[in-house]
């Protein structure tokens, strides 16, 4: 019970620096400096790696799926206004950047550049 205690308040500090913007590797280092066994420490920083890259890859895909939807409904709204005899250039460019650099946006945070 009380190894499970400590893991927990070890586990709850470390989420409290990574919020406020600490680095794994001096997170790390503040565990170690607070008691923590070398296990339990490497246990907390991989949960807290999974779940920061989990958070990363599900922002990464919702502005990858934006963008994708932006170029096509640009595509289609480009064939449209073509054929209707409407200007294009503001859908054509407009949308096309637009949807471009948030896909783009959406593979970095899928990558994680």
């Amino acid at each position: 019970m009380e190894a499970t205690q400590y893991f927990d308040q070890y586990l709850t500090q470390a989420q409290q620096l990574v919020l406020e913007g600490k680095e794994f590797d001096s997170v790390k280092e503040h565990l170690t400096a607070s008691g923590a066994d070398a296990v339990t420490v490497e246990t907390i920083i991989h949960q807290l790696r999974t779940h920061t890259y989990l958070k990363r890859r599900k922002r990464g895909f919702f502005l990858g799926l934006a963008g994708a939807i932006m170029l096509m409904l640009g595509f289609l709204l480009t064939v449209l206004f073509y054929h209707s005899g409407i200007s294009i250039h503001y859908v054509m460019y407009g949308m096309t950047s637009i949807g471009a650099i948030l896909l783009v946006a959406g593979l970095v945070e899928i990558i994680g550049w």
